[in-house]
């Protein structure tokens, strides 16, 4: 007659497990072989395209960088549509003639002679710093429009004034009917 007791059972019910264990982590830790693939593929050289076309238009918003900080403020969240020497021009004088700022603006250059138009404006608000995000964007040429549409962002609890300008060079779209949109 066999007497196993029970503190032996134990110790063999561990070696048991460890063993297991053992075998399941060899197991797992196995390097397995690379897959060969049936045919080959050559490599691209040149990158994937992104999954999201970029927008049509550059930021321009450098070109009224000598617009004074009252002025701007004056008309923050009206959108403008520039689509000549002419229309820039007018909308400098408009800034001068306001009286707003302490001297005559820096009148900043913009080529429109290929067709390319500026479009943009100035948001408001309170806080530490502010950007706009670009939340989406159509091109509909059946329609001849282009809608985009922003976010007006701002961060932290401070109490500062803030204005970000938000212009950009459009090309290739004269005729379109451009609208911005800020939510």
């Amino acid at each position: 007659m066999i007497l196993v007791t029970r503190s032996r059972l134990y110790a063999e019910f561990r070696f048991i497990l460890v063993l297991l264990l053992g075998a399941i982590l060899t197991a797992c830790l196995q390097p397995t072989a690379p897959s060969v693939p049936s045919e080959t593929t050559p490599i691209s050289s040149t990158p994937a395209a992104p999954s999201t076309p970029s927008p049509p238009w550059t930021d321009a918003s450098r070109v009224f960088d000598g617009v004074c900080f009252e002025a701007a403020q004056a008309i923050s969240n009206q959108v403008f549509i520039l689509r000549s020497a002419q229309d820039h021009i007018q909308f400098y004088d408009r800034i001068d003639q306001s009286g707003l700022c302490r001297q005559p603006i820096t009148r900043n250059p913009f080529e429109f002679s290929s067709g390319q138009i500026l479009a943009g404006l100035w948001s408001a608000g309170y806080g530490c710093k502010a950007h706009h995000e670009l939340i989406a964007y159509q091109q509909d040429d059946a329609n001849r429009r282009l809608i985009i549409v922003l976010r007006f962002v701002t961060e932290g609890t401070c109490d500062y004034q803030l204005l970000r300008a938000y212009w950009i060079g459009i090309d290739g779209l004269t005729g379109y009917d451009i609208q911005i949109v800020v939510g």
